[in-house]
């Protein structure tokens, strides 16, 4: 499969689980009517994001919140299409936030989100796991939101070879210097496409305060023309072997160089 058709959720999650899960549900009906292969949703997304709506986790009854995942799973297989839904878990005693991939005929892959915001370690633990899965003869990285900021982290997932990465975030909150990560967020997504020549998804969160809207870009660092469909935008993406073949070429130096200096 040459493209794929990928929508983010345009969703603003709060602390009320079922009323989240029925948000995501609902987006999954209406992705599989346009003709989406995979639907992202925001980190979080089904539990919420910690103070954007919910204060702490102490309140999760884990056996009926492990049967929202199902249900979700469920629902995106009945439509046909796969899910990326930002959730959290818990093993060993320890809560991670996770990317979960799920629906269609695809493999259930849990990633753990591996650079946590100093917020975030208020609640979670880290992970040290590259995550890639294999979808319609695509292999997609998964990463969350702050894992943008660290070269060797998105490195680690595009040489185990991704051709693509989907990422969810919660990019939002306030900005001790006004207006600079409304600027500054898309570029560095915009630079990590373009140094890996590997193209990328972001969904993030509809919250008031969010520094960007979901977005894509493709192998040249480029953003993916935006279609808008109510509360999804949608992008059409493209492998780089579709673009020049000096963008083949970048990935595999790349490639070659993160592993001699891993």
């Amino acid at each position: 499969m040459d493209s794929l058709r990928i929508a983010c959720l345009h969703m603003d999650a709060d602390a009320d689980i079922e009323a989240n899960c029925q948000q995501i549900s609902a987006a999954i009906h209406a992705a599989a009517e346009n003709g989406v292969d995979i639907l992202l949703t925001p980190e979080c997304a089904l539990s919420g994001y910690p103070g954007a709506g919910r204060d702490d986790y102490q309140d999760i009854n884990w056996c009926s919140y492990d049967g929202f995942e199902d249900l979700i799973h469920t629902r995106a297989q009945q439509a046909g299409i796969a899910v990326v839904l930002g959730t959290i878990s818990m093993a060993d005693g320890k809560l991670f936030n996770d990317a979960l991939f799920c629906g269609n005929e695809a493999n259930v892959t849990r990633y753990h989100k591996r650079c946590l915001t100093p917020f975030d370690k208020n609640f979670f633990t880290d992970a040290n796991k590259a995550c890639v899965v294999e979808f319609k003869g695509w292999q997609l990285g998964l990463c969350i939101c702050f894992d943008v900021r660290f070269p060797h982290t998105w490195g680690d997932v595009v040489c185990a070879g991704a051709d693509a990465v989907l990422s969810i975030a919660h990019m939002a909150g306030p900005d001790p210097d006004d207006n600079v990560k409304n600027t500054v967020v898309p570029q560095h997504y915009a630079s990590r496409a373009a140094e890996w020549a590997t193209p990328l998804v972001m969904c993030n969160t509809a919250h008031e305060k969010r520094w960007l809207d979901s977005g894509a870009w493709d192998p040249r660092g480029m953003r993916i023309d935006t279609e808008r469909k109510n509360n999804l935008f949608i992008f059409d993406m493209k492998k780089r072997d579709a673009f020049d073949p000096w963008y083949s070429q970048i990935y595999q130096d790349a490639v070659s160089y993160h592993r001699r200096n891993d």
